[in-house]
C-alpha cells in the first residue's frame, strides 16, 4: 500500500498546465503544512485545489495512509476521471492497479477540467515573484496545482513543510518573412507585392489557453484567405476542436481549442503561415512596415513580442538641360530591364510624386516639372530602367534607357532652387542637350548666298565691259 500511495507523491501535470503533486503526509502535531514552488515564472498566478482529504496516517515502514473525498469534490465520485484510476469503499479513495505516475498525469489534467466545469473554487491561489509561490497553512491531503506552465511536483510524506521545483518553461514563438525558400528578420518590398509570413509556436506538454496575436502596420493588408495552420506536419481545418481565427485588414487572431491542446507535447510545434500585401499606405524608407506577434497563453501570461519590418523605398528624378537647370514637359516610362521586360505601371500620388500602381489603378506616365525634381516612391532594392517618351521642346530625346539603382536606401537629390547640385550626386540626373538651329530657305543663311553671287556676277560684268572697251581702242 505504501508503494502505492508513494506513486502519488510525484505527479508530473501536462496537458492543461498543471501539476498534480502528492499530498504530504502530517505528523502528529503538525495538522497543516506549506508548498514552496521555487524557479516558479514571476508574474504567474498558481492555484491549488485539495481532491482528497488525509484523514489519518501512520508512519514507518509499513505506514498506511486513509483518504477521503473533498466535500466539494463529492460529484466527482461519479466522472470519469475518477472511476478510471479510483474507487471508494466506505467512504474511502483508494488508488487501481492502473495509477501511476504516468496515468496521473491524466488524471491531473482531468481532475483540473471537471473542477472548471463544475466551477469549483480553488483552495489557495498566489502569484510568483522573485521566481517562488508559496502556500501555507494547508490542510493536507492530495493537492493539483494549476500553473500555465505545469510543473513537476514532489512532496515528502514524511514532511509536511514540501518544495516544488518548477521545471517547465513557457511557450516561445519565432515569426520570420519567407522570402526565397530562407527565412528573414527584414525584407523590402515594392508596392503591391505579396510578403510570406511564418509564425512558429513552440508549444509545451500541458498547454493551455494559447492565443496568437498578429498585428500589422497600416502598411500592410492581411490576405484573409492565405492563412494555413499545422501541428507539426499536419495541416489543420478550423473548427470545433482545432481553433478558430479572427481575421481584418491590419490584424490576425487565432484561438486555439483545448481539445487540440491536450495533444501538445514539449517537442511539438505549432506552424503558422500567411501572407499580406504592401499597400499604397506603406511608410518609406527610413520608416519601416512592421508585422508584430505574441502568444497569450494560460491565465493571463503573455510571450515576448517578436516583429519583422519591411521597407521600400524612393528616388528621385532630375530632368535637368545643360546648365543643370530644371526642365518640364519631358515624360518617362520605368521599366524593369535594360531592353524589352516589362512596364512598371504608376500612378500619381501628388504632382511631384508617382507610386506602383496597385489593382484596380490605371498607370500614367511621369512628366517632369520646372520647380522641383519628381519622386517615384514604393519600390524594392533592385535596377530600373527609365525610358524618356518625350523630350520638352527644343531638346533632343534620349535614345536608350537610363538606369536607376536602388542599395539599402533612398536615392534623392540635393537642389538649389531650380538647379540641381552635381557634387551630391544624388538622384538620377538626366540631361537633355538642346538641337542645333540649322539655316532654313528664305532666312539670312539664302539672303546673305544671293547678296555675294549678286555681288560677284556685276563683277564679272564690270570685267567684261573694261575687257570689251580696251580691245577697241587697239
Amino acid at each position: 500500500m505504501k508503494k502505492i500511495f508513494h506513486s502519488l507523491l510525484v505527479l508530473l501535470c501536462t496537458a492543461a498546465l498543471l501539476c498534480a503533486a502528492t499530498l504530504p503526509a502530517f505528523a502528529e502535531g503538525a495538522p497543516t503544512g506549506s508548498i514552496t514552488i521555487n524557479n516558479a515564472a514571476n508574474g504567474e498566478t498558481y492555484d491549488i485545489y485539495r481532491i482528497f482529504d488525509l484523514e489519518s496516517y501512520t508512519t514507518g515502514e509499513n505506514g498506511k495512509y486513509s483518504y477521503t473525498l473533498s466535500k466539494k469534490w463529492a460529484a466527482f465520485k461519479d466522472d470519469t476521471a475518477f472511476t478510471t484510476y479510483f474507487k471508494l469503499e466506505n467512504g474511502y479513495v483508494y488508488p487501481k492497479e492502473n495509477y501511476n505516475d504516468t496515468t496521473a498525469a491524466d488524471f491531473a489534467v482531468k481532475a483540473l477540467a471537471f473542477a472548471k466545469e463544475k466551477k469549483i473554487a480553488h483552495d489557495d491561489s498566489t502569484v510568483a515573484a522573485n521566481k517562488t509561490a508559496s502556500f501555507s497553512d494547508l490542510t493536507l491531503g492530495y493537492y493539483l496545482v494549476d500553473t500555465s506552465l505545469g510543473t513537476l511536483c514532489s512532496l515528502d510524506t514524511t514532511n509536511p513543510n514540501a518544495t516544488i521545483i518548477e521545471k517547465n518553461t513557457a511557450p516561445t514563438i519565432d515569426k520570420k518573412i519567407v522570402e526565397n525558400k530562407q527565412l528573414v528578420d527584414n525584407n523590402n518590398a515594392t508596392i503591391g507585392s505579396k510578403i510570406n509570413y511564418q509564425v512558429t509556436i513552440h508549444a509545451t506538454k500541458g498547454a493551455t489557453g494559447y492565443v496568437l496575436t498578429d498585428t500589422l502596420s497600416a502598411g500592410l493588408t492581411l490576405d484573409k484567405d492565405s492563412i494555413v495552420v499545422k501541428k507539426g506536419d499536419d495541416t489543420l481545418t478550423a473548427g470545433v476542436g482545432t481553433y478558430t481565427a479572427e481575421t481584418a485588414e491590419h490584424s490576425l487572431t487565432i484561438t486555439f481549442h483545448q481539445a487540440l491542446l491536450d495533444t501538445m507535447t514539449n517537442d511539438t510545434n505549432i506552424l503558422v503561415t500567411y501572407s499580406a500585401t504592401l499597400n499604397k499606405g506603406a511608410v518609406i524608407h527610413d520608416g519601416v512596415n512592421k508585422n508584430t506577434v505574441k502568444l497569450k497563453y494560460g491565465k493571463n501570461s503573455e510571450t515576448t513580442e517578436k516583429f519583422t519590418e519591411t521597407h521600400t523605398y524612393k528616388f528621385d528624378l532630375v530632368k535637368t538641360d545643360a546648365n543643370n537647370t530644371l526642365l518640364a514637359g519631358a515624360k518617362f516610362k520605368l521599366y524593369d530591364a535594360k531592353e524589352s521586360g516589362n512596364e512598371i505601371k504608376l500612378t500619381k500620388v501628388d504632382e511631384h510624386t508617382y507610386r506602383p500602381a496597385v489593382t484596380g489603378e490605371t498607370g500614367v506616365v511621369i512628366e517632369t516639372l520646372g520647380d522641383a525634381p519628381i519622386t517615384i516612391q514604393g519600390l524594392a532594392n533592385g535596377t530600373y530602367w527609365l525610358e524618356e517618351t518625350q523630350q520638352p521642346a527644343g531638346y533632343n530625346k534620349l535614345t536608350e534607357r537610363k538606369s536607376v539603382k536602388l542599395e539599402n536606401g533612398n536615392n534623392t537629390a540635393t537642389m538649389e532652387g531650380t538647379t540641381y547640385n552635381p557634387a551630391n550626386n544624388g538622384g538620377v540626373h538626366i540631361v537633355n542637350q538642346s538641337g542645333t538651329v540649322l539655316p532654313g530657305t528664305g532666312g539670312m543663311g539664302t539672303t546673305l548666298f544671293y547678296i555675294v553671287g549678286g555681288g560677284l556676277m556685276v563683277a564679272a560684268f564690270v570685267l567684261l565691259i573694261a575687257k570689251k572697251r580696251m580691245e577697241n581702242k587697239d
